[in-house]
């Protein structure tokens, strides 16, 4: 944040843009006086009437003047504009270092992280810039930071103004403990193949089984790798038995990958949040059921193993009153970020599609759950993985395939404003899960006005 001292950075500039132009003008001048006084000098001894009459040169000569003073100018101009940027650079990549280095524990290692972030992230000009950073003051819970730096000029050397002295300060302030309630969709709907090749490979394995229960309504063979048994599985198998003896991907195992992935992220042992302890994380599975697969942990290796304990037959239809049910139990009433009282956010991810009788449509989630619980003081980020649309699929098509356009506007208005990130395929759900745990912990900090 700019401390207010915007008004003052002309002085602090060494005279600033305001003083460098004030000082190219006096240097403009003396330059203009010594030329015409050299100009005079060199016809004090030519006769008046052929002097007057002499007019041959004059433009070239005052030209010659002035071209100096003109291309000075310019590049003081341009000397100037570097600064401006370079302000305005120094001052994101300063609110940014003291956003990083307010969870260090120490005020050396916040002076450390400062000055590391500013080096490392800080975009320099051209030329030389020596950027630094110190600490002015913390609290424990507010961090005072400022950064400068030397610019070094081009144009404004010839006004012996070899450098410009940029200076600002940020002020972040941050809550102390959070826990994160992630509410992980796991119902038969992440049993389909992860990618076109998957499910394309999984219809190959199921089609010649299929003809007795479908017809000819799933030529293509069976895209879902199904927790149940349909009944016409061969060998007492379920689908998602014969997927795995395959080597089938499914959505699930890509879930499970990222999911874990972004667990490592947020519990890092090098993140002065985590390693404080001042982040926990619980895990609840759902489906036509929910079940809470781990207690409030900051353990990664913990949450990471939770997604497994959800049983394989529970893996089937999606019920978003039983998630929003088990959360109004567990999570009590919103914190004020103390020890005593964390603050709570809930993370629902989940492709969107709310069940009903096979028969029939389904429909997307039931925006009043969301709101109920928003209404309570909660945080509720949504990531949505979007359901893959399943080309000439039967079953797809009377299902899903009604409420398609409905999905992703309803999960974004279910999610808290900002809140809402959406993973269009497997590939972007690492993505979507880094833009969260970036987008948590940055607002978990926040640049004080």
């Amino acid at each position: 944040m700019d401390s207010g001292q915007a008004g003052n950075d002309d002085d602090a500039w060494g005279g600033g843009p305001t003083g460098l132009a004030a000082r190219f003008s006096d240097r403009c001048s003396l330059i203009v006086l010594r030329q015409v006084c050299m100009r005079t000098a060199d016809t004090a001894t030519t006769p008046v009437p052929r002097l007057l009459r002499n007019q041959s040169g004059n433009v070239a000569i005052f030209t010659a003047i002035a071209a100096p003073c003109i291309i000075l100018a310019v590049g003081s101009a341009i000397d100037m504009a570097r600064a401006v940027s370079a302000k305005k650079k120094l001052q994101d990549a300063l609110d940014a270092a003291a956003l990083a280095a307010i969870h260090q524990s120490s005020l050396s290692e916040i002076g450390r992280s400062l000055q590391n972030f500013l080096e490392e992230n800080y975009e320099k000009n051209r030329g030389r810039s020596s950027v630094q950073a110190k600490v002015i003051s913390f609290d424990g819970s507010e961090l005072e930071a400022e950064g400068y730096l030397s610019l070094e000029t081009t144009f404004a050397k010839f006004f012996h103004i070899n450098e410009i002295p940029i200076s600002t300060t940020s002020v972040v302030v941050k809550p102390a403990y959070d826990d994160i309630y992630f509410s992980v969709d796991l119902s038969s709907s992440t049993g389909v193949g992860a990618t076109p090749r998957d499910r394309t490979a999984l219809g190959a394995l199921t089609r010649p089984y299929m003809r007795a229960t479908f017809g000819n309504n799933l030529p293509q063979g069976c895209e879902f790798a199904c927790h149940r048994r349909q009944g016409w599985e061969p060998s007492g198998k379920t689908i998602y038995q014969m997927a795995r003896d395959a080597g089938i991907r499914l959505r699930e195992d890509e879930l499970i990958l990222q999911f874990n992935q972004l667990v490592d992220l947020l519990l890092d042992p090098s993140d002065p949040a985590a390693k404080g302890g001042l982040r926990r994380i619980s895990v609840i599975g759902f489906s036509s059921i929910a079940t809470q697969l781990a207690s409030l942990s900051t353990s990664a290796s913990s949450i990471k193993s939770a997604l497994g304990r959800f049983r394989d037959h529970d893996r089937y239809e999606t019920d978003y009153s039983q998630v929003f049910n088990r959360l109004t139990r567990l999570l009590g009433r919103q914190g004020d970020g103390s020890r005593a009282e964390p603050l709570k956010t809930i993370v629902l991810i989940t492709d969107g599609v709310n069940s009903r009788d096979f028969s029939y449509s389904q429909k997307p989630i039931d925006n009043s759950l969301c709101d109920k619980i928003k209404s309570r003081g909660f945080k509720l980020a949504v990531i949505e993985i979007q359901y893959p649309e399943l080309m000439n699929n039967f079953v797809y098509n009377v299902t899903v395939r009604p409420v398609k356009n409905k999905i992703s506007p309803a999960l974004e208005s279910c999610a808290s404003p900002g809140w809402y990130f959406k993973a269009e395929n497997h590939e972007d759900v690492p993505v979507k899960f880094l833009e969260f745990k970036e987008k948590f912990v940055t607002s978990r900090v926040r640049i004080s006005n």
